[in-house]
């Protein structure tokens, strides 16, 4: 198992976890894809921003505990979410997943940027609230 992120100081809570759990995963530090080197994976699980700087729902609960780069993202919220789907083809096996977490409210346009990346046995998953929180999809 592999784990990324972009900023070494989420790595280092990672680890810390990781290592009080037992779990053994490899960490790299990437700002997305660019240091993941040809590297090919069976399942992409993603947690990107996904907030847009305006959204109603942003709160100081949000930011008092998660720093803005993990949370907002521009074009509204959709930035880094575009850019995790339309370069994942290189990383994914053949039969490969991509998953990923969004506000409860993007659902239609999350499979639409999937649609255009053609991916294909694209689902949405409700989180325990019965909120649209995880879209996931496949290349045939």
């Amino acid at each position: 198992m592999f784990a990324s992120d972009n900023s070494v100081e989420a790595l280092d809570v990672a680890k810390r976890n990781a290592d009080r759990h037992g779990t053994k995963i490899t960490f790299i530090q990437s700002n997305w894809y660019e240091n993941l080197r040809r590297m090919k994976f069976d399942l992409i699980v993603c947690n990107p921003p996904y907030i847009a700087q305006d959204d109603p729902h942003l709160n100081q609960y949000v930011t008092k505990y998660e720093p803005d780069l993990a949370v907002i993202s521009t074009k509204d919220g959709l930035q880094d979410v575009e850019i995790v789907i339309s370069k994942a083809k290189p990383f994914l096996e053949d039969t490969g997943y991509l998953l990923i977490e969004h506000g409860f409210e993007q659902k239609l346009t999350i499979q639409k940027i999937f649609i255009e990346n053609n991916f294909k046995c694209i689902q949405s998953l409700q989180d325990l609230n019965s909120l649209d929180r995880v879209t996931y999809g496949r290349f045939e």
